[in-house]
């Protein structure tokens, strides 16, 4: 029994990579897209004034109690009594200067939303400055809240627009991860060009595939950072946005299964030599239902020599 369980989460994990099965649908009324894309532009324009007033407890406001902020290096705060001494910080060394946000692209999951913007200080004597970030909004209580925000690093030289991809290299091969009923493959390899990695996943129990995963994983130029696209045999989709903290990568996905339900969640790669790594898949919900945590240890079928 105890194989079993593990066996169904291994397969929720790796499937969809955010767990979109096994869990009851909870229907809901919702505003159309259209409605939910200006609630966060006005969130964003909302969200820069108390930002120019000097207004902490306004600012602090639109984040959520579990919120994390990503700089530009890759320093991770998390937790919205953490942000508080950084963003009290921040409004006293920018006092007297008009900060504008420019919202790029908004792409909605139901409860979830992923914006990429600009935002443009200018101090007083004119001079400004500006930096990329991308953020994921999250639906409470009927009122979207930042729940991540990542500052985007300044471009690497026009000659190498997918460098940062290259670290992901390692993952190209195959790889396995099996016990006695159930059997999950990863073929992962270069497309051609060398711009996207393409992952190409394999379910199967008792010999018998159940259900596969395809995952093209590129580099964003807009975003400035890594971006997957997936889509598995039963209809489902979604997409996720990557960042590197030292030796794991993490993405934070959402997408669709095919009978509509929305799913969230973070993943983690962490290779551990040049034969192994481990998948982590935490921090999962499907239609508002919290999933377990899933980790499992992948084998590259054909060594390293």
């Amino acid at each position: 029994m105890r194989q079993r369980m593990f066996a169904s989460a291994v397969v929720v994990a790796a499937a969809i990579l955010v767990g979109m099965w096994a869990s009851s649908h909870r229907e809901t009324i919702q505003a159309g897209p259209k409605e939910d894309e200006q609630s966060i532009r006005q969130s964003t324009d909302a969200y820069a004034a108390a930002f120019n007033k000097g207004d902490l407890d306004a600012v602090l406001a639109f984040w959520a109690a579990d919120a994390e902020h990503i700089d530009e290096d890759g320093k991770a705060v998390k937790g919205k009594e953490a942000l508080m001494p950084q963003l009290k910080k921040m409004l006293v060394d920018t006092k007297g200067t008009k900060l504008v946000i420019k919202t790029g692209a908004i792409r909605l999951f139901n409860d979830v939303a992923f914006q990429d913007g600009t935002a443009t200080m200018t101090w007083a004597d004119g001079t400004t400055g500006s930096n990329t970030f991308s953020a994921v909004w999250t639906r409470k209580d009927g009122k979207w809240l930042l729940t991540m925000v990542r500052d985007t690093p300044e471009p690497e030289a026009a000659d190498q627009p997918n460098s940062k991809l290259n670290d992901l290299a390692w993952l190209a091969g195959d790889w396995s991860n099996e016990d006695k009923e159930m059997k999950t493959t990863l073929n992962v390899k270069w497309m051609k060009g060398r711009k996207f990695l393409q992952m190409e996943l394999s379910v199967s129990i008792k010999g018998e595939e159940t259900m596969s995963l395809t995952q093209i994983i590129g580099w964003d130029p807009s975003g400035n950072q890594v971006h997957s696209w997936f889509f598995d045999s039963r209809g489902g989709f979604g997409e996720g946005y990557w960042s590197q903290r030292g030796s794991t990568w993490i993405a934070e996905v959402a997408g669709l299964t095919a009978d509509s339900r929305h799913g969230t969640g973070t993943n983690k790669y962490l290779m551990l030599d040049p034969d192994s790594f481990t998948f982590e898949a935490i921090d999962r919900e499907l239609a508002g239902n919290a999933l377990p945590d899933v980790k499992v240890t992948y084998v590259r079928v054909n060594k390293v020599k």
